[in-house]
């Protein structure tokens, strides 16, 4: 017997909205003058670290890449000229395949929603409201805190049953965070193959995911 869906909880860009590549991007163009093998080292490192914050990456740019000292004032800075390099354009990004028609379908069963991201929580919202998105979620939630730290709270401050939780993402930190509290995880390989262990499934976009729903949960 199947049981119920208790909540959904998505990471964001790369599973909701197609913005990893922008991101992408931007990461390397602020460590352009450091020449093409410094940008490697940094575009390499963010794309094998998605689902952490920005402030974790520049600390270890700085840090283990550039052998530099770091101070909170210069990883405020960089966080600053990276959100201006990016926002706008996450804001009008297109959504991922299917995302839109998974958020409708999960609202009109009245399942909670909630977004988990490794993205400033106040630049989040303001995006996720830009984009008229807020109406579907019940939470909206960011750094500086953990996927692991806001998943936990979500399923105890609402009473949720983990295994009736399942998280969406598109990397490493996402699974740990769903494996960590008990949850079922989904993986979403829109930009390339990822491997990730003990998934629930891989899927290329999230047009196949209400089917998905439909067969592991008893959501009406």
């Amino acid at each position: 017997m199947k049981k119920g869906l208790d909540a959904v909880i998505f990471d964001f860009d790369g599973v909701l909205v197609d913005s990893v590549e922008m991101k992408t991007l931007a990461f390397a163009e602020l460590y352009r003058g450091y020449g093409e093998t410094v940008q490697n080292k940094v575009v390499e490192y963010h794309l094998q670290n998605k689902g952490i914050s920005r402030v974790h990456k520049f600390r270890y740019y700085q840090t283990d890449i550039l052998g530099e000292t770091v101070n909170e004032e210069g990883i405020h800075a960089l966080c600053d000229q990276f959100s201006s390099l990016v926002k706008d354009k996450v804001i009008s990004a297109a959504m991922i395949p299917g995302a839109e028609e998974t958020l409708q379908f999960l609202h009109e069963h009245s399942v909670p929603m909630y977004v988990a991201s490794g993205t400033p929580e106040t630049e989040l919202m303001d995006i996720i409201n830009a984009r008229k998105l807020q109406g579907y979620f019940k939470g909206i939630y960011g750094s500086p805190r953990t996927k692991t730290d806001i998943l936990k709270d979500i399923i105890l401050n609402n009473n949720y049953d983990a295994l009736a939780c399942i998280m969406v993402g598109d990397a490493t930190e996402d699974y740990t965070a769903a494996y960590n509290n008990g949850c079922e995880f989904a993986g979403v390989a829109y930009q390339a193959p990822t491997e990730l262990p003990g998934t629930l499934e891989i899927l290329a976009d999230m047009v196949g995911f209400t089917s998905l729903l439909r067969n592991r949960f008893d959501i009406g």
